[in-house]
C-alpha cells in the first residue's frame, strides 16, 4: 500500500494548501512574439498573467504605475511594455485607461491565450500571427524593439 503523494481534491476540483501559479505554455515561450519582447515586457506579461484568477479575462485592470512598481521600472518603461504586449497579440485592450479630474481607471486587458469570461470568446491566441516588420529602423541604425 503506497502512500499518497498529492493532497485529494475537494468538491470543486481544488487541493488544500495548494497555491495559485501563471500559466506559461511551451507553446507561447518558443512563440516568435515571445521571443522578441523585451526583458521588462516579458516580466510584465507575468505579472498581466498573475492578475489573472481564471474568472476575469477581460477585466484585468492593470495600470502602467503599478505594473512599473512592481518591476521596479519607470512608469514610461511600463507603459512601453504593456504597448509592446498589445502589439505582440499577448493581449487585447478591452477598456482604455482614463486619467482625468473626473475618473482615473487603469485599462482593462484581455490574454489572447485564455478563453474571455466577459463575452465568452474563445482564445484568439493573436500572438501567433505576429510576424516582426523588418523595415522598421531607428535612427541609431538598429532595429526598432517595438516594431
Amino acid at each position: 500500500m503506497s502512500r499518497r503523494r498529492f493532497p485529494k481534491p475537494n468538491n470543486q476540483g481544488k487541493t488544500k494548501g495548494s497555491g495559485r501559479y501563471v500559466r506559461l505554455t511551451h507553446e507561447v515561450l518558443n512563440s516568435s512574439a515571445y521571443l522578441s519582447l523585451t526583458p521588462v515586457a516579458r516580466s510584465a506579461l507575468v505579472e498581466v498573467k498573475r492578475v489573472y484568477n481564471g474568472r476575469n479575462n477581460g477585466a484585468l485592470a492593470v495600470s502602467a504605475r503599478a505594473l512599473a512598481e512592481r518591476l521596479g521600472v519607470s512608469k514610461d518603461t511600463a507603459a512601453k511594455a504593456l504597448r509592446q504586449l498589445v502589439q505582440r497579440g499577448f493581449l487585447e485592450v478591452v477598456a482604455p485607461s482614463s486619467f482625468g479630474w473626473k475618473a482615473k481607471r487603469a485599462a482593462e486587458y484581455r490574454l489572447t491565450d485564455e478563453a474571455c469570461n466577459l463575452s465568452n470568446q474563445a482564445p484568439s491566441n493573436a500572438y501567433r500571427a505576429w510576424a516582426p516588420n523588418r523595415n522598421t529602423v531607428r535612427s541609431d541604425g538598429r532595429a526598432d524593439p517595438l516594431a
